[in-house]
């Protein structure tokens, strides 16, 4: 059976065992996300290119029942266009 629905991977958390990370799913002309934890040594995550990440079909280790946000399609592809990476400090 094919599969219709493709689901991308944001990851948030990055530990040696697993990754948590939104999991995001177009629904007509909104995009859901859900909080799961992921099977994935994060502390090996190339940070300078999610792609393979966030594209892999991953193994769920947990997963929410309810959905953590719903945006507009547009709103969210644009947010994460103009993105931009804040890092407080260290002293």
């Amino acid at each position: 059976m094919r599969r219709t629905t493709r689901n991308l991977y944001l990851p948030y958390s990055l530990d040696d065992q697993d990754v948590e990370c939104f999991e995001a799913q177009l629904r007509g002309s909104e995009i859901t996300l859900r909080c799961v934890e992921v099977n994935w040594n994060g502390y090996s995550m190339v940070l300078d290119d999610l792609s393979d990440f966030i594209t892999h079909p991953h193994e769920l280790w947990s997963a929410r029942a309810e959905l953590f946000a719903t945006y507009p399609k547009k709103d969210f592809i644009e947010a994460l266009s103009s993105a931009e990476l804040c890092a407080e400090p260290s002293n």
